[in-house]
């Protein structure tokens, strides 16, 4: 296992390899990421040409500064070659121009050909950096004015709208609390579910064309 722990770092290729796995066979590259920092450890990823890893390879290469599809999918390009002494002579097409990128690695724990379980630490994601773009002020101003109002619009003013800046804001009337006070000042009852109902029966009468009168609901035992 790598001592490199789990995280993410910025890292860009010094070497790419074709070449298939060990225990299947299947064609892979096998790629050595330098991490960013004076005396900053590597760790190799290795990815699959198969038809579930392109969906995904695809997109890595292209993070790493390689298209496939402007090379014309010729990825003998991507292959680092060396002379029978072991030096390099031709660089892998993602690090002759590298660019940097941002890894993602994990701890794997896996079961070996012999039941073993071991763990593995994995580059799991290979990621374009991106750059943040700032917003000019006076269009930052402007955006955030035009979405107020347009939430405010959406939802209703505001409870605290208008509120003077540095006063408390307003108290809201909790659930099952008293009403308001009406125009004597005096605060009205908490109507009763009785009356409630009542209201509601009465409205619904009223709605269907009939004429509740006086009600009668005294006699409906609520």
């Amino acid at each position: 296992m790598s001592d490199l722990r789990p995280g993410t770092y910025n890292a860009y290729v010094t070497e790419a390899y074709l070449g298939k796995s060990r225990n299947k066979g299947t064609p892979q590259l096998e790629i050595r990421f330098q991490l960013e920092g004076d005396s900053a450890p590597f760790i190799w990823a290795y990815r699959y040409f198969t038809d579930n890893g392109w969906q995904y390879l695809e997109k890595e290469l292209k993070a790493m500064g390689w298209d496939p599809r402007a090379h014309d999918y010729d990825f003998e390009k991507l292959d680092t070659k060396k002379d029978n002494d072991g030096r390099i002579v031709r660089h892998s097409a993602l690090a002759e121009n590298p660019c940097w990128v941002q890894i993602v690695v994990q701890d794997e724990t896996y079961t070996d050909d012999q039941g073993v379980s071991r763990t593995s630490t994995k580059v799991r994601f290979i990621n374009e950096i991106r750059v943040r773009e700032e917003m000019p002020e006076q269009e930052k101003k402007t955006f955030l004015t035009d979405l107020r109002k347009r939430m405010i619009a959406a939802s209703g003013q505001s409870h605290n709208a208008g509120r003077q800046p540095g006063s408390p804001p307003r108290p809201r009337t909790p659930q099952g609390s008293a009403t308001p006070a009406n125009e004597g000042g005096q605060s009205s009852p908490e109507r009763t579910h009785k009356e409630r109902v009542q209201d509601a029966v009465a409205d619904s009468l009223k709605d269907a064309g009939i004429d509740a009168g006086d009600g009668g609901f005294e006699e409906i035992p609520f």
